[in-house]
């Protein structure tokens, strides 16, 4: 089965499952199918059944809230308001891994915005956002650009 057909099917589950017990939660059917795509893509990584339950169940406090969750959270809005392009769904496996590049990015401290301002200011070399929202990877290909520091092509001691 595919990814895109799991998903589905998990949601559907969820749904039904909510239903059945007469919960009307939106939050709560968004997270149970995170943490079970999650699961499931840690398995699929290699991970026991222990390990994978383990590092999902270490991200939550005693109040059910995620600080890696957050973080996502802001990070993803954060590309919204800077980039003004909506972000695809995290069940896109190309949106999932934009966004956990974006994340550890940031915590290398390099900023989207910044990657905003060399897109304005190098047209030719950077992505459209027409690009962007149809190849989300275009940002962490071309994410460097942003990043490197063009030398002056004097250089000093040499005579020409």
């Amino acid at each position: 089965m595919t990814i895109g057909t799991d998903s589905r099917n998990v949601k559907k589950i969820i749904q039904s499952l909510m239903q059945n017990h007469k919960v009307d939660n939106l939050q709560l059917e968004i997270d149970l199918f995170n943490v079970w795509m999650r699961y499931m893509n840690e398995r699929e990584d290699g991970l026991t059944p222990a390990e994978a339950r383990e590092k999902i169940a270490k991200e939550f406090d005693p109040l059910g809230y995620s600080a890696k969750g957050q973080e996502r959270n802001q990070v993803k809005q954060e590309f919204m308001d800077i980039m003004r392009l909506d972000f695809g769904s995290e069940d896109n496996a190309d949106w999932n891994t934009l966004l956990n590049f974006l994340v550890e990015r940031k915590q290398a401290g390099e900023y989207i915005s910044r990657y905003a301002e060399w897109c304005k200011s190098d047209p030719y070399n950077s992505p459209k956002l027409h690009q962007i929202a149809q190849k989300p990877l275009l940002v962490k290909q071309t994410w460097r650009g942003a990043f490197t520091v063009i030398q002056s092509s004097k250089s000093k001691g040499f005579a020409l």
